[in-house]
């Protein structure tokens, strides 16, 4: 249902923690392929300095369980999270930059492993695992670049090239360091659907992301340039997506901005090699 991973820089500088965005359905595989008209959010900002991720069943409540804790410190944080059942989350901090994974009733610093994981670990191909996948990529394909470009690039590896059953959708990053408070990002995509005898079966998809600004640093919103379709999470609620009809970025922060009063903008490139 869902790959999130979460990472510090070698110099403890900086965070990232990232994820897709689509829900699977284990009992309604049509639904479970709508991956671009109801995607949702995983990634969640509490404050500037506190991110959550989830991974489970029933997003919408996951959701709106952890914007429910905006305001708390991180140990009531930590506890209110081990409290919700059949859920796990990752648990960024920015000062100092730090990890945690919470899962069955418990939490644990996860900081000096690398990069972290939740979401469905399953054989992906003969011996190996999705986790051990993307450890391998993110520690070994990209050893010389910037933490928040080696986690989004194997993302995008892991959802737009390999795209396992039950991951896939959007890519989403949120990032922090010792100078900045964490913020959305999330690079254009254009994802190639597979050759099916010669012939592409469908149009490339032109996939943006927007992320929240100014006063809603916790908004952020999809767009499908091929379909002029707009999905917008607000900064309040980011469990509830509203579903737009816009023909471009500029219209849909237009319409986020008079409509829903949510301050959009392009993300900056993140950093690279």
């Amino acid at each position: 249902m869902t790959l999130i991973m979460g990472a510090l820089s070698p110099d403890g500088a900086s965070v990232c923690i990232g994820g897709d965005s689509k829900v699977w359905w284990k009992e309604d595989e049509a639904r479970s392929r709508k991956i671009f008209a109801e995607p949702v959010l995983k990634i969640v900002l509490l404050n500037e300095d506190l991110v959550v991720g989830y991974a489970g069943s029933g997003p919408e409540m996951l959701a709106a369980s952890v914007v429910s804790l905006r305001g708390l410190d991180l140990p009531e944080v930590l506890d209110r999270l081990c409290e919700i059942d059949g859920a796990a989350f990752l648990v960024a901090q920015r000062l100092p930059a730090k990890l945690w994974r919470v899962e069955d009733g418990q939490w644990g610093d996860v900081s000096n492993s690398g990069v972290s994981m939740i979401g469905d670990d399953y054989e992906i191909e003969p011996g190996l695992s999705l986790f051990t996948r993307a450890k391998q990529m993110f520690e070994h394909d990209f050893p010389s670049c910037e933490v928040a470009f080696r986690l989004e690039s194997t993302l995008q590896n892991i959802v737009f090239l390999r795209q396992p059953e039950t991951v896939g959708g959007f890519v989403v990053l949120a990032g922090a360091s010792d100078l900045v408070s964490f913020r959305y990002s999330a690079m254009p995509v254009t994802r190639f659907n597979p050759i099916i005898d010669g012939v592409i079966s469908e149009p490339p998809l032109q996939l943006q992301v927007l992320v929240g600004s100014a006063n809603t640093p916790g908004a952020l919103a999809y767009f499908v340039r091929n379909a002029n379709l707009g999905h917008l999470f607000c900064h309040e609620q980011p469990q509830t997506r509203h579903q737009l009809q816009c023909s471009s970025t500029a219209e849909l922060a237009q319409i986020a901005r008079r409509t829903y009063s949510q301050e959009l903008t392009t993300p900056l490139a993140i950093g690279g090699c």
